[in-house]
């Protein structure tokens, strides 16, 4: 195994309660040549944050396989789960076979999953990682059983870095934006406890965070126009 982050820690888990012997568990790119060494039937990269070299992709006989928190083709790469709440592309899960591009390896297994207009980068996150936990465990059997097709991935969809993260963390007071746009940009960069997108003013730095209740008009705070109360005098 490859990885791990704490779904593939799960996946780790329920793996030798099935019995299966899992002879490494690799962390870091400098122990992959442990693979080389070890010649494992299939490799399984659950949380892996490296890219894997052609000639280690090669070892296991039957190949290695990634489990990814985006409907691929759609964001492929980094932080899945932001870009697509960001981008309003369709949230998923996938398991592909690896290949030497990053997520672009053919489609062994995947899964939709339903999103609300409240879901922010973290409600998702977990929302993605039980599904893909799930998936994992159906994948499996079939696998073993050798009954999985491969479906080659389309074309076009999208791939994200590190660094296109960082580059929507500010929010600029002085550009205008799309009232949509700028909900989904605070959406998707709500992960707390992490400081995402923030505004400078006056040399200082004002983190933000979004929070999205559904409710309606008959509130506490609204009376029956819809109109808000303010607080009564005391």
């Amino acid at each position: 195994m490859l990885g791990i982050n704490a779904n593939g820690e799960r996946v780790h888990d329920w793996l030798m309660a099935q019995g299966e012997e899992i002879v490494a568990l690799i962390t870091q790119s400098r122990e992959l040549e442990e693979v080389t060494k070890l010649s494992p039937d299939v490799v399984i990269s659950a949380g892996f944050r490296y890219i894997v070299p052609p000639e280690i992709l090669e070892v296991p006989k039957n190949g290695c396989i990634n489990l990814h928190k985006s409907y691929l083709p759609h964001n492929r790469g980094a932080n899945p789960n932001i870009w697509t709440v960001m981008d309003g592309t369709p949230a998923g899960v996938s398991i592909h076979r690896m290949d030497e591009g990053i997520d672009t390896g053919p489609i062994l297994a995947q899964r939709l999953v339903e999103t609300t207009f409240s879901d922010t980068g973290k409600t998702l996150y977990e929302k993605l990682e039980a599904a893909q936990f799930a998936l994992f465990t159906e994948f499996w059997p079939k696998f073993k059983a050798g009954t999985v097709k491969e479906i080659p991935q389309d074309d076009g969809g999208s791939s994200h870095q590190t660094a296109d993260l960082k580059a929507i963390r500010k929010i600029d007071l002085d550009e205008s934006y799309l009232a949509s746009d700028l909900i989904n940009r605070l959406k998707a960069m709500t992960f707390p406890p992490f400081n995402n997108c923030y505004v400078e003013i006056d040399g200082e730095r004002y983190f933000l965070r979004i929070e999205i209740t559904k409710g309606s008009f008959d509130s506490d705070t609204t009376d029956d126009s819809g109109t808000l109360r303010q607080y009564e005098e005391t």
